[in-house]
């Protein structure tokens, strides 16, 4: 079946080109026309990219084996394969008991690529219990990110996510208490909204705004846009 890419798609893979591509390269365009097709749709799209890009450069084989030079503009960056990532506030872990099978270490590769950009969040598809969780979470230790997993369900209530007032122990003044999105953005958080497909209309509503090229998320009780 053909493959359909809307004008938000190629939009979206035209900024991710220029903003990176002097960098690294052919990222983009294996990012936007592979990552989401099967297996041998994959090896298609490759090799019309290595056909129709890459061999029309002097020295294809240098694009795509070349390890990018760190970028001047992120001092703390850290070399996640051949990709080089924002650092977090915390100190950088390599967990022990994460597996790295080579379909994961691609899963991993393929993740990096996607968060290049550190703009745009990344939506991750794939049969339950296949990992998709746990690749987030073992990327953001080895980036320094805190993660934070939030699960959706039909019965979620939007304070949970955004905040609510709640009477202060020691004066009894009603005081704002920030949900758990509103936390872990202000402190630039890793967050991976798990089954987001499951979360009720008014939430889905509240993080549309976030999730789209607004980036931002309003909250109604104070009025304050993060």
């Amino acid at each position: 079946m053909p493959s359909h890419v809307s004008m938000r798609t190629l939009a979206c893979a035209l900024t991710y080109a220029a903003e990176i591509a002097l960098t690294f390269g052919c990222a983009d365009f294996v990012t936007t026309f592979t990552i989401l097709r099967h297996e041998k749709s994959q090896v298609v799209v490759r090799g019309l990219i290595d056909k129709h890009v890459v061999q029309s450069a002097k020295n294809p084989r240098s694009i795509m084996e070349r390890v990018p030079t760190k970028p001047a503009a992120m001092a703390d960056a850290l070399r996640i394969h051949h990709y080089w990532l924002e650092q977090g506030q915390h100190e950088p872990d390599d967990p022990d008991n994460y597996i790295l099978a080579p379909k994961v270490k691609a899963k991993v590769c393929d993740l990096a690529r996607a968060v290049l950009m550190r703009r745009v969040p990344v939506l991750i598809q794939s049969p339950t219990s296949a990992g998709k969780t746990s690749v987030v979470e073992y990327l953001a230790k080895q980036t320094g990110h805190r993660f934070v997993r939030i699960d959706n369900h039909e019965h979620a209530d939007i304070q949970e996510y955004v905040g609510t007032y709640v009477s202060d122990a020691h004066s009894g003044k009603l005081v704002f208490q920030e949900g758990v999105l509103v936390r872990a953005l202000h402190n630039g958080d890793w967050i991976a909204l798990d089954e987001l497909n499951l979360a009720p209309t008014d939430v889905l509503e509240a993080l549309a705004r976030l999730l789209d090229d607004n980036r931002k998320l309003v909250i109604p009780e104070t009025g304050e846009v993060v």
